[in-house]
């Protein structure tokens, strides 16, 4: 079992403009979140 769970929105109407943005802001939060893992 996990320990973890990430729920994002996924539905029909989800505009591929809002699509993008949940991607950007899941890159960004692990990408900052590896960078402190390597320092």
């Amino acid at each position: 079992a996990s320990k973890h769970v990430l729920a994002i929105p996924m539905y029909p109407e989800l505009t591929e403009e809002k699509q993008e943005y949940v991607v950007s802001k899941i890159s960004k939060f692990y990408n900052k979140s590896i960078s402190k893992l390597a320092n």
